[in-house]
This record gives C-alpha cells, structure tokens and sequence, in this order.
C-alpha cells in the first residue's frame, strides 16, 4: 500500500529545489507525495495545523524561530541541510569605493551616491524583517534609507537590473541564492549582529506523521546534507535555466551521485 506524504516548502525557489531532493528519495521508496507552498508564516501554519507532514526547511535560530516556536514541541528536528545566512550586499564595483561596513552608509560622502531605497522581498522573510532593524538600529532613517519589499521575481529583476546598470544600491539577500551564480555581491559588516549570523536549515516532521516512515528511512532523510553551494547551484537551474523544480533537484542527484538510486545507497551507508 502506497503511503501519502504532505511535503511543504516555503514559496521561494531555493526552497523549492531543496524539498525537490526530499521529494525524489520518497518517490523512489514508493510514497506518494503531495507537494505545497506557501508563504512563510503560511507555510509554517500549515505544519502547526497538521497539512503538512515534512516541511523543507525552517532557518533555525535566526530567521524562522519565530514561527516555529508555538508548534515546536510537535515536531522532529532532522539534521540540517545547509547552512543560510542573511547579508546586506553590494555589487563588487561598489566595494572599490571604500565601503566595508553598514556603518559606512552613514558617511556624508557615500550618502551622496548610494540609494536610499531599499528593495527586498517580503516581510515574512527574516532578511526583511532583520533590514528594517537595521535601518532604525543604526539610524539610517535619518539618512534618508527606507525598505521596500517586493515579489521575489520582482526583486530579482531588480537586482539584475541594477547591478547591469552599474547603479550605487544596497542588496538585502541571503546564501544560498542564485544571483551569487552571475554576480559578486560583497558582504558588508555588521558589528552590531542584526543579521544574525548562520543559521541550520532544518527539515520538520512532525511527531504524529513520523509512523509514516520507518526508523531507517527517518535515519536516511536525517543522512541528508546538500550544502550552501549545491542549493544554489539548483536554484540557479531553476531559475535561470528553465528546468522545472524536480530537474532541477534531479541534475544535482545525478552530476553527484549518478541518480537517486545510487544517492539513497550513499544514504544507507552513512547510517551505519
């Protein structure tokens, strides 16, 4: 008898990829999946209300903390995937111009020639949460900066956009990502720790739906490690070369592994 799993991803691509990973091991021991998204309160919602059996993945401590908290107690915490962290980025031809620090964006100098608008995308993503912060807590109000958030592909295009127009801008944005494929985008410092540092990329399950799977497939879904690096690299498929979610997940099974048969061996090893 076939076995129904509700796996969940936050509606990004980057996330999307990731779960297509997950979603390519369940199909091969015979689940079948059901697959959502959903914003990032949404998404999290869904878990807490028990739509969703496997959600791919909460950023933990730092950006989804906060939505996990009231449910935490009813899920599973698998090892982490990848290792996220959100940044305040500038194009690399800006980097030549002294900039090191967010500090620095308060320079009457480089006040002239930055600008002040800040585009990101949505609110219930911790960069967006966490760039509003930075602009009270370092005064940068004051300055005449102020964040806009965006639809993601909105967003992207005007990164895109900017960066091809050679235009002075901050970047609110995050590894793994795939703009970091076409372009270098330099970090800059935050000394006073707003953007929270690393997170874990955590995949849920929640306690009640764990039946579903046997103790060796929860140890083998736990043996799962894709890294900053190899997100991207999906995210990038996805996005920029027209590969569908699961092409996407399955070009990196592949070029790594040479297909999920042999990725889900790679697995069963790693448990014993």
């Amino acid at each position: 008898m076939r076995k129904n799993i509700n796996l969940g991803s936050i509606d990004l691509s980057f996330h999307k990829v990731a779960a297509g990973v997950f979603q390519h091991i369940l199909e091969f021991w015979g689940y079948e999946v059901t697959i959502q998204s959903a914003p990032h309160e949404k998404m999290f919602e869904l878990q807490k209300e028990g739509k969703v059996d496997l959600l791919i993945s909460a950023w933990l401590p730092g950006s989804h903390e906060v939505y996990l908290q009231p449910y935490s107690n009813e899920v599973l915490q698998l090892n982490p995937i990848y290792e996220p962290y959100c940044i305040w980025g500038i194009p690399d031809y800006l980097a030549e111009k002294g900039i090191e620090s967010i500090h620095d964006l308060k320079n009457p100098e480089t006040c002239g020639f930055i600008q002040k608008e800040i585009n990101g995308i949505g609110m219930g993503a911790g960069i967006s949460r966490f760039s509003v912060e930075i602009i009270e807590k370092y005064e940068l109000q004051h300055n005449g900066f102020h964040f806009t958030s965006n639809h993601p592909d909105d967003f992207y295009r005007i990164v895109e956009q900017k960066i091809l127009n050679k235009e002075n801008f901050i970047i609110p944005l995050w590894h793994p990502q795939f703009l970091h494929q076409s372009f270098q985008i330099i970090p800059l410092k935050d000394p006073k720790y707003l953007l929270r540092g690393q997170d874990k990329a955590t995949p849920l399950l929640r306690k009640d739906s764990s039946s579903l799977f046997s103790e060796k497939e929860i140890k083998i879904l736990s043996a799962i490690y894709l890294g900053n690096e190899a997100v991207s690299a999906m995210d990038y498929s996805f996005s920029k070369e027209g590969l569908t979610v699961n092409q996407s997940a399955l070009k990196w099974i592949t070029n790594q592994y040479g297909g999920v048969e042999k990725f889900v061996s790679h697995l069963e090893l790693l448990t014993h």
